[in-house]
């Protein structure tokens, strides 16, 4: 492995990653995250109608769209599996991602180095990072992808 990689050789591009309309309902988001599930893909990118991301939808998200109640002081539920097939629920799901996504904070340059990009990630709690290139997002960098060339750097020595 050589060590001097940068950000656009390790980026998954957008068009393999989930992302949303910032109107598209919980249902639609949680359709994607199931999908992308399968490869290891836990977020949705929410964009706006100018196509600049605007937040992040986690499965936390989800799941506080779904019950309200997440988040909150914990009280058990032994109707909790019975309410997912509610009317309750099933207005929800229907409601925009906008009301649940996280907002997006960081964005870098495909350019930038791989050492901010992790500096970032790591200071910020964050991760994943969505890259740009001459002011569009061309996908994300994952913290696990970044780890993985560490450990392979580390461990070749």
């Amino acid at each position: 492995m050589q060590q001097k990689k940068n950000i656009k050789e390790l980026v998954t591009p957008l068009e393999n990653y989930p992302h949303l309309p910032y109107w598209a309902t919980l249902k639609e988001a949680l359709i994607q995250l199931g999908s992308a599930l399968e490869d290891g893909i836990n977020t949705v990118l929410v964009f706006n109608e100018a196509y600049k991301l605007i937040g992040i939808l986690t499965p936390s998200d989800i799941l506080r769209g779904i019950e309200p109640t997440f988040g909150q002081r914990f009280k058990e539920r032994a109707d909790f599996w019975s309410d997912l097939l509610s009317t309750a629920t099933n207005e929800r799901m229907m409601e925009p991602v906008k009301r649940f996504m996280s907002p997006a904070r960081v964005a870098i340059d495909a350019e930038d180095s791989l050492f901010k990009a992790l500096h970032i990630m790591v200071s910020e709690k964050q991760p994943l990072l969505a890259i740009q290139e001459h002011g569009k997002i061309i996908g994300v960098i994952k913290l696990d992808t970044i780890f993985k060339e560490i450990i392979e750097v580390v461990l070749a020595q």
